[in-house]
């Protein structure tokens, strides 16, 4: 299979190569952190000419790595692995938190300039206040996303006939990595939702049934379905026990709070909060919720035109993330904006609508209302499918394409 180059991602590890700190990339599974791994092993031997004696991988979903259990196993199998090796030793450990303390091992080597050090892993937690205060200071920690629009479109632009098809494909399908290996004529509901449900089972299964020894496997489910069913809704584990509770369910909101704090952890889905814009503070109920990748929810409750909008909004949300913004939902007044984006000094505010419409349609001027209601300076954009958009209205907001949003450069 052909490896595509994510140079986003190398680009933002590259500068570490043989520095003195942990490297750790962190996401969902088989968003592609494995191939990143690789591509970033093939760097160092071609820039630094180094041999393969000097790289240690250790991937803990592979079998041949099972007798690596904990950090005293993991000691004794790189010490063994390096007997007699000079210069710098290159540590690439995936999935590392499968390895029961390996921040202590971690610490130790670390504290030698003969190793170089890289981890993966698919769980939040392993980022704990722990880890971070025996290594403070000393990692850098980049999420890995399943594939952007911008890269879906670049990598498969000779499958499809225009970004317009490209996107269709996208919004249907997500953009986790390995759909790449597939042809056009493959790309039908059958054969990806069937990927992508294994995906969704094998999460559910390893990084939340097994890890937190849930018992209650059909109220998990339940939990999840309907989160992945409210994308986009304002949301509360008070308002998911009370529905449970009209299907018979006995589940309770510290349950369900437990429940959709695994998702989180396992970066299956993203909470974000409310922001009151006058007030200057976030609001502690009533957040949304978003999924990682959009063919998840498709694979597991249908494609549905119905969501649209909210598929839209899902796509926005996860490609801010991506571009490195930390992102809330606005309320102003009790009018909604969509997402406040905000790095460092930069701040954008976007709505995202399906269509727009006319200006005397609702949706036209419920868009306009939310935006026209904030007051500062920065930008403010209404994202949407219709056609070709003319920039900047008298209003200073400006209206742009989705798809021409997406393709458009990060800054």
């Amino acid at each position: 299979m052909h490896i595509f180059e994510r140079n986003s991602y190398l680009n933002k590890i590259t500068p570490h190569i043989n520095k003195h700190i942990v490297k750790i990339l962190t996401g969902m599974r088989r968003t592609g952190k494995s191939v990143i791994i690789r591509l970033l092993i093939k760097h160092i031997k071609e820039k630094y000419l180094i041999q393969d004696r000097s790289i240690l991988v250790i991937d803990k979903d592979l079998k041949d790595f099972d007798s690596i259990k904990n950090h005293n196993d993991l000691n004794a199998h790189i010490d063994d692995y390096f007997k007699g090796c000079k210069g710098i030793r290159y540590i690439f450990i995936d999935e590392v938190q499968l390895i029961e303390n390996w921040q202590l091992s971690i610490n130790s080597y670390l504290k030698s300039d003969q190793y170089d050090i890289y981890i993966t892993g698919s769980n939040s937690s392993m980022l704990s206040s722990e880890l971070s205060t025996m290594v403070s200071g000393r990692y850098i920690n980049i999420e890995v996303f399943p594939l952007s629009f911008g890269e879906f479109n670049n990598f498969n632009n000779s499958k499809f006939s225009d970004t317009t098809e490209s996107f269709e494909y996208y919004l249907r399908y997500g953009g986790m990595p390995y759909l790449l290996a597939y042809s056009k004529e493959q790309y039908e509901d059958e054969i990806v939702f069937q990927y992508l449900k294994d995906l969704y089972n094998t999460i559910v299964l390893k990084d939340i049934i097994q890890r937190h020894k849930v018992r209650d496997t059909e109220e998990l489910d339940r939990v999840i379905l309907f989160m992945f069913d409210s994308i986009g809704n304002l949301t509360t584990a008070n308002n998911i026990s009370t529905y449970l509770k009209s299907t018979k369910s006995k589940l309770s909101v510290t349950s369900v709070l437990n429940y959709i704090s695994y998702l989180l952890e396992t970066y299956l889905m993203y909470k974000c909060p409310r922001y009151d814009l006058l007030g200057k503070k976030i609001l502690s109920i009533n957040s949304k919720y978003y999924i990682n990748d959009i063919g998840l929810l498709n694979s597991m409750l249908g494609y549905s035109f119905n969501r649209i909008n909210k598929m839209l909004e899902n796509i926005i949300y996860c490609e801010m993330l991506q571009r490195g913004y930390a992102v809330k939902v606005g309320n102003i007044n009790g009018n909604e904006v969509d997402f406040i984006c905000e790095k460092r000094d930069e701040r954008i505010y976007l709505q995202v609508t399906y269509q727009l419409g006319n200006p005397e349609s609702e949706t036209y001027k419920r868009e306009y209302k939310s935006l026209n209601s904030i007051k500062d300076n920065y930008p403010k954009y209404i994202l949407s499918t219709e056609g070709k958009i003319a920039g900047k209205g008298e209003d200073g907001i400006i209206r742009m394409n989705i798809i021409e949003f997406l393709l458009s450069t990060p800054q």
